[in-house]
């Protein structure tokens, strides 16, 4: 039995700058990922966690935490190979 691939989005805190972004729909967040401890490795106190919710109700529980929605792509880029 083949499986559905299940969309998701990935939230991406900066934690130096209380913001966040959501990148997606989409299925595989490997790149990003990718990016996010590149980030980290550089330094950079970010994180990212992916959630099944829709985009909405993503950005209203992170901006219920005090963080500011910044454009997506502006925490860290994807390098696609």
């Amino acid at each position: 039995m083949r499986r559905t691939p299940t969309l998701i989005h990935l939230v991406i805190v900066d934690e130096d700058r209380s913001t966040f972004a959501v990148e997606g729909p989409m299925i595989d967040d490997t790149a990003w990922n990718d990016a996010v401890c590149d980030a980290q490795q550089n330094g950079r106190k970010v994180r990212c966690f992916s959630t099944k919710a829709d985009r909405a109700e993503a950005v209203r529980y992170q901006e219920s935490l005090g963080l500011v929605l910044v454009e997506s792509s502006s925490i860290v880029r994807r390098t696609i190979s």
